[in-house]
């Protein structure tokens, strides 16, 4: 029985002082962006053929990135590319490799590259 309460004890003992190593830190949600309103950062969705979904305002953005990055790429990222009419106001289309692109410059931008 005595044996039986100290493997108990030990096992608890040790559980005890391995939580910390084997429970990852929490992590603390970060607000996102507003955009109009809306708290999307100005993504709206995927459209039926794949084409990303944005806001006039992240359109305004990925130019502005465009003149910053845009020259890195092979073939350069002339302006406008990827780019077109939204399904509605206030929305564009961005055909899926701009917007992976998009997400690249934002990523270098926000890194300071």
């Amino acid at each position: 029985m005595a044996v039986a309460v100290a493997v108990v004890v030990a096992v608890a003992a040790f559980g005890a002082g391995c939580v910390s190593t084997l429970t990852p830190p929490l992590v603390r949600p970060t607000a996102p962006t507003a955009d109009g309103g809306r708290y999307d950062s100005g993504f709206r969705g995927f459209d039926d053929l794949g084409n990303g979904v944005i806001s006039t305002n992240l359109a305004a953005k990925y130019e502005a990135l465009r003149v910053i990055y845009g020259g890195r790429e092979t073939p350069p990222v002339m302006a406008g590319a990827g780019l077109s009419a939204g399904p509605s106001n206030g929305v564009v289309r961005i055909d899926p490799e701009h917007l992976d692109k998009l997400k690249v410059w934002v990523f270098w931008h926000n890194n300071g590259k």
